[in-house]
């Protein structure tokens, strides 16, 4: 019977591992042949996980970037993402014209959608529609993002009690003397701490369907969805940790985008509107689109 496995002297296996395997490669051939095939996993469960781990990771991430003002860093994401085996799609929807950045972005191997006015909360649900893999990354255009980091989540897919997360934010050459905190903010993370959309947040696609998806508002958007689903379930925060383009940093001065940034989650917070709050940030040239109140009363209960 040996001589059937496809290896022809025993010693050719290294180590039971090895003949393990190549049962399970005996197992598979000879059951297909005579139609009479049975599940795998329930006759060597464990060496049937090290097999399914891959094939499962393979295509699970669905990354979904809203684009207004940033077109040019998201082909970046694009360009790169579309080579990565553990990515299904690379979703843009976007918050202006189609025109030449439509035509890029699909060339670049992305679909596209695109809403009629800036609100990230509607793009991004709007994006989530047409996704179909297991995970859905949320990534921000101005937030990098490497294969390492799309691997680290890909390989959470047999942790089925895990329903969604986010990746540590790093402190970079913008905050020199808070690195000391970093430990800190990484605690903080873990047990209670919001979770914001610069840290790529992701979530299972059914877990986010049964969640309501995001709230139809403009800004402040990951701070109300990450409340929701850290209540919903158990949570991966990965490595490596993750961090955002320091243009804005830079052009504004570190401390006064950092002490802006947490102004607008304190007024938020306070009950001031999202769309008040995003004309605020971006300046009044551009008008949010400004949601139902009962989309947001919907989701706050």
């Amino acid at each position: 019977m040996f001589l059937n496995l496809g290896c022809r002297r025993q010693h050719d296996f290294a180590t039971a591992n090895d003949l393990l395997e190549g049962l399970l490669d005996w197992y598979s051939k000879t059951a297909a042949e005579s139609g009479r095939m049975r599940s795998k996993s329930r006759l060597f469960p464990q060496a049937q996980r090290r097999r399914s781990d891959s094939a499962l990771e393979s295509g699970s991430v669905s990354i979904i970037i809203p684009v207004w003002r940033e077109s040019a860093a998201s082909l970046e994401i694009v360009r790169a993402a579309a080579e990565w085996p553990e990515v299904r799609e690379i979703i843009i929807s976007a918050a202006e014209d189609h025109g030449s950045f439509g035509e890029a972005a699909e060339a670049a191997g992305a679909c596209w959608i695109s809403s009629s006015a800036p609100n990230r909360g509607r793009q991004l649900n709007l994006g989530a529609r047409l996704a179909h893999g297991e995970w859905l990354l949320f990534q921000h255009a101005d937030t990098e993002l490497t294969r390492a980091h799309v691997q680290a989540l890909a390989a959470l897919t047999c942790r089925a009690e895990i329903v969604g997360g986010a990746f540590y934010r790093h402190f970079d050459a913008r905050h020199p003397h808070c690195r000391w905190m970093e430990p800190i903010e990484r605690w903080h993370n873990r047990t209670f701490g919001a979770l914001y959309g610069d840290q790529s947040l992701f979530v299972r696609r059914e877990h986010f369907a049964a969640l309501g998806g995001f709230a139809d508002i403009p800004l402040m958007e990951d701070v109300e969805f990450s409340r929701r689903l850290r209540r919903s379930g158990p949570l991966a925060l990965l490595d490596p940790p993750i961090a955002s383009s320091p243009r804005k940093h830079l052009a504004q001065g570190a401390w006064k985008t950092t002490v802006q940034n947490a102004a607008l989650i304190l007024l938020y917070k306070l009950g001031v509107p999202p769309a008040r709050l995003h004309a605020w940030y971006y300046g009044p040239r551009e008008t949010a689109s400004i949601p139902s109140p009962n989309l947001i009363e919907a989701h706050e209960e």
